[in-house]
């Protein structure tokens, strides 16, 4: 036993848990070069565990096929994630790796230690699942709720997950190599190559179903025309004067008791522009919260509202946001300006997420050829 006060031996230091975790991550090989040491085999249950709930946090990911999530709060979510982490850690110790062994076993090693197995097998898995249980912890404070989480994840972290679990595959290959001493060419094809081949063709057949669209209500990004900004129409009402996309459709509600000015423009999917002249019943900023209110009772909101003060040569109250409608995700701008005799102009914008580029030049050409009359 170290004297307090003297220094901790290196080989001391280089079996702590925190350094071989590490050394997992970042050094494969010097990890499974010291996995047979009795007291790692503790790790079997917590390495399962984590497994688990990783699997978990996974499936309740996953909508069902009405596109509801199983958990409405988090409180629900980590209640249902722990339940099923606990009873799946009883599973996977119990008759996890027998693939993993398989696998081995084509490669031509039968190792007696099932044990072993295991845990080479759930060590290499650590490098997926304890980033996907970092990301959901991270999300949990982030955002409200489960579905606004759904919503609400930037892109980036999928391809995160992704690249986590290519490195799983390497550092399970080289687990493979160095615990069990298996051929090169087999534990690369078996453990490294066909696993790689299996996630890009789930990832390719996910894209492509995505591509296809979800539903008879959603157009997918190459359904949606870009905008004809070279050949524009124009608009010139009593008050105000624009240029609009030539393939984009107009009607001109006219005045009624609710508004002095009513115009609305459709695009293909979901693009719509809504531009309404109507009598102040509050401030703008009043005003827009309680547009952006409304809105939620139709379709859910991602994440909060991101503030803008401008539109055209306007200056008021704006609100931009990306919410879920229809099996599809877009972006929404809510803009209301003050005008003269207690006036006030309300504009919204909703562009399709997945065709952003495509119409965004529709919608800049609204703004810049945009001029009051009076």
């Amino acid at each position: 036993m170290t004297e307090p006060g003297l220094p901790i031996p290196i080989e001391e230091q280089e079996d702590t848990f925190l350094r071989n975790f590490h050394r997992l991550f970042f050094r494969p090989k010097a990890y499974f070069e010291r996995i047979t040491a009795p007291k790692k085999r503790v790790w079997l249950w917590l390495f399962a565990l984590t497994y688990s709930l990783a699997y978990a946090i996974d499936r309740a990911a996953r909508s069902d096929p009405n596109g509801s999530l199983a958990a409405t709060t988090w409180a629900e979510h980590w209640g249902i994630v722990f339940g099923a982490g606990l009873f799946g850690m009883l599973i996977v110790y119990a008759i996890g790796g027998w693939w993993y062994g398989f696998r081995l076993g084509v490669c031509g090693v039968l190792p007696d230690d099932r044990k072993l197995v295991k845990l080479v097998y759930l060590s290499s898995a650590q490098i997926y699942a304890v980033p996907l249980i970092i990301m959901d912890i991270f999300s949990t404070f982030r955002f409200p709720d489960p579905a606004t989480a759904a919503l609400g994840e930037p892109g980036w972290l999928a391809g995160l997950s992704a690249l986590f679990l290519v490195w799983s595959y390497v550092a399970s290959y080289v687990g493979v190599r160095t615990v069990f001493q298996a051929s090169k060419r087999c534990a690369m094809t078996w453990f490294l190559i066909l696993p790689i081949l299996f996630l890009a063709v789930v990832i390719g057949g996910a894209a492509y179903l995505v591509s296809l669209g979800s539903g008879p209500g959603d157009s997918s990004a190459s359904d949606i025309p870009k905008a004809q900004v070279s050949a524009p129409l124009e608009y010139a009402g009593s008050d105000m004067a624009f240029s609009y996309p030539g393939n984009w459709t107009l009607t001109d509600s006219g005045e009624s008791p609710e508004a002095k000015v009513e115009i609305e423009i459709d695009g293909e999917g979901s693009t719509y522009f809504l531009l309404m002249r109507i009598e102040a019943t509050d401030s703008p900023e009043a005003m827009v919260d309680r547009w952006v209110v409304s809105m939620k009772e139709s379709v859910s909101v991602a994440a909060e509202p991101e503030p803008f003060e401008a539109w055209a040569a306007f200056k008021g109250a704006g609100r931009r946001f990306e919410a879920q409608s229809e099996n599809a995700l877009d972006e929404v701008r809510l803009f209301i300006a003050p005008l003269d005799a207690g006036q006030v102009l309300m504009i919204c914008e909703i562009l399709p997420s997945a065709a952003k580029d495509k119409v965004e030049p529709g919608f800049e050409l609204i703004r810049e050829s945009f001029r009051m009359k009076s």
